[in-house]
This record gives structure tokens, C-alpha cells and sequence, in this order.
């Protein structure tokens, strides 16, 4: 087989693929084309892919890698990304006192419509933070969730006097997703900036 042949038959094998891959990708359900697309312009670095960390002032503040919305995406559908962090690098104890979540136009890091956010959640590994606090009994009983900010409820602080205790260098896994109603015919970008609050402080602090 001439060089020639060869590589016309490996331009009809690559075609084929680029249709069947085409074909199969618009038959996935948004939330899945989501996914896909977010990965590629991520890994291919059309858009950044790092989560930007700040953890000053008794906050724990990030900035999540860059999300394009390019339509309509309902609950659980829109470009999502998750990651771990630890609010220390020892065991000390601290409280979490509060939870924010809101969007940001991914050039100008400017406030944008919440409107954009789906959901944030904040999950714990269990069984390493209930045997810190010799609650082993508890492993595997609830589901390992902290909390969930969700649209309409993207912040809140627990009333003063109350926290939640936790070990520093517990990790934390965070996952926050966007959302489109609206806007049909959308062709921009945005971040999420998600803060945790928290402190050293134990003075009239109550588990909660």
C-alpha cells in the first residue's frame, strides 16, 4: 500500500470518528455535554483551569476555574468544578461560622447575577472527622455533607455563639455548579468565588 493510500485511509478513519463522536456527543443530555466541554476547554487551556485560594482574615476564599456558559442550562446540568482544601496544615481546632457562595465575571472578577449559580456543596470525609471527636459510631450513618448553598440561598452565617468544630487539616470537598435560565442565546464566561468562614476563637462557642 502506497504512502499515499494510507494516509487517505487514515483521513476517512479520522472523519468517521469526528462524525460518530459528533453524533454521539449531541445525543448526551446537556448536563453530560457540560461535563465534556468543560473538561476540553479546560484542558486544552481555552479557558483557565485553577482554582485561585485566599485563606486570610480567618476566611477561606476561592475562585473557581472559569465556566462558559453557552445556552440554557437547568438544575444540575451547567459546567461544575470541585475541589479539596484544608484550612490549616496542623490539627487545630476551628469553627466554621458561615458559608458563602457568589458569581463572577471570569475577566473582570466583578459581581454578576447570582443567578448564574446552581448549587454549592461542602462535604466532609466521615470517618476521619467523627474519630477526631471519638464519634465513630457515627461513621457511615449520615450522609457526609456540610452543607449545600443552592440559588436563592447562596450565603449564611450560623447565629453568633455557634459553629462548627473542626479539625484544621481536615479536608473539605467543595463542588460548585452553574446555571442559565434565561439567557437563550448566552456566549460568556464566569468563576464562582466560594468563601468559608471561620475561627480560633472557643469563647461561648457552641457545637452546632
Amino acid at each position: 500500500m502506497t504512502k499515499s493510500k494510507i494516509y487517505k485511509f487514515l483521513g476517512v478513519f479520522v472523519l468517521l470518528i469526528t462524525i460518530g463522536g459528533g453524533i454521539w456527543y449531541w445525543q448526551l443530555p446537556n448536563r453530560h455535554k457540560a461535563i465534556i466541554k468543560t473538561v476540553f476547554l479546560q484542558k486544552t487551556g481555552i479557558v483557565d483551569n485553577k482554582w485561585i485560594i485566599d485563606n486570610s482574615h480567618l476566611e477561606y476564599k476561592m475562585i473557581s476555574p472559569t465556566f462558559y456558559i453557552d445556552g440554557i442550562y437547568k438544575s444540575m446540568e451547567g459546567p461544575k468544578s470541585s475541589n479539596y482544601i484544608q484550612l490549616s496544615q496542623d490539627s487545630t481546632l476551628l469553627w466554621l461560622t458561615g458559608f458563602h457562595v457568589k458569581a463572577l465575571d471570569s475577566k473582570t472578577k466583578k459581581q454578576v447575577s447570582n443567578d448564574f449559580i446552581c448549587h454549592t456543596n461542602v462535604d466532609f470525609n466521615d470517618v476521619k472527622y467523627f474519630s477526631n471527636f471519638n464519634l465513630k459510631e457515627r461513621i457511615g450513618i449520615y450522609y457526609p455533607r456540610l452543607t449545600s448553598l443552592s440559588h436563592g440561598l447562596e450565603n449564611f452565617t450560623f447565629p453568633k455563639g455557634y459553629g462548627i468544630p473542626m479539625k484544621g487539616n481536615d479536608l473539605l470537598y467543595i463542588t460548585t455548579e452553574s446555571l442559565n435560565h434565561n439567557i437563550a442565546d448566552a456566549n460568556f464566561c464566569i468563576k464562582h468565588e466560594v468563601t468559608v468562614d471561620y475561627t480560633k476563637k472557643i469563647e461561648l462557642l457552641n457545637p452546632y
